[in-house]
C-alpha cells in the first residue's frame, strides 16, 4: 500500500510540473460580442460556479473558453471542477487544453487504485494541498470517452525549456 501511495504522489508531482488548466473548446455557438474584448452580458454558466467576464468575437465555428484561476486555492479549484462538469454535460465539449503540458494527457494512472474511497481521499488531499488542479481532479474522475485532455505547448520548445529549468 505504501508503494502505491508513493507512486501516486510521485506521479502527481510530475503531473503538477507538466499541467495547468487554461481552456476548453466548446464546438457550439455561444453568444459573443461583435466588438473585440467587450464585457460579456450573457450567462454561459450558473452564477454560483463562475461567470463570463469578457468575450471576443472571432471568425470560426468553435468557442474557446479560457478559465483563469487562482492557483492552489482549494475553493477555486473545486469551482473549476464544477465549471468543467457543467460545460461537458451541457455543451458538446470534446477537448480540454492545458497550459504547461504537451500531447494527450492520461489521468488513468489514478484508476489503478481499485478502492474508490482511497482514490477519492488521495485526490481530495492532493487538491487541498495545491498539488493538483481542479482540471486534473476533473480528469481523474471523468468517465466520458469522447473527451480528450491535451497540452497546448509545442513539444520541442517545451522540452527545451523543461530541460533548462531542471538543469541550470
Amino acid at each position: 500500500m505504501k508503494k502505491i501511495i508513493s507512486i501516486v504522489v510521485s506521479l502527481c508531482f510530475f503531473n503538477l510540473v507538466a499541467t495547468d488548466i487554461y481552456g476548453a473548446v466548446v464546438p457550439v455557438n455561444v453568444p459573443s460580442a461583435v466588438n473585440n474584448f467587450s464585457v460579456a452580458n450573457y450567462s454561459l454558466l450558473p452564477a454560483d460556479i463562475g461567470k463570463v467576464v469578457q468575450d471576443m468575437y472571432v471568425l470560426g465555428n468553435k468557442t474557446v473558453i479560457n478559465i483563469q484561476d487562482l492557483h492552489a486555492d482549494e475553493q477555486t479549484q473545486k469551482n473549476i471542477v464544477s465549471v468543467l462538469d457543467f460545460l461537458v454535460n451541457n455543451y458538446n465539449v470534446q477537448n480540454i487544453y492545458f497550459e504547461g503540458a504537451i500531447g494527450t494527457l492520461d489521468f488513468g494512472w489514478l484508476n489503478s487504485i481499485k478502492d474508490e474511497k482511497l482514490k477519492k481521499d488521495i485526490a481530495n488531499k492532493l487538491l487541498s494541498e495545491g498539488k493538483i488542479t481542479g482540471a486534473e481532479y476533473f480528469g481523474f474522475f471523468n468517465k466520458k470517452k469522447n473527451l480528450a485532455f491535451k497540452g497546448l505547448e509545442e513539444q520541442k520548445i517545451y522540452k527545451e525549456n523543461f530541460n533548462l529549468l531542471n538543469n541550470p
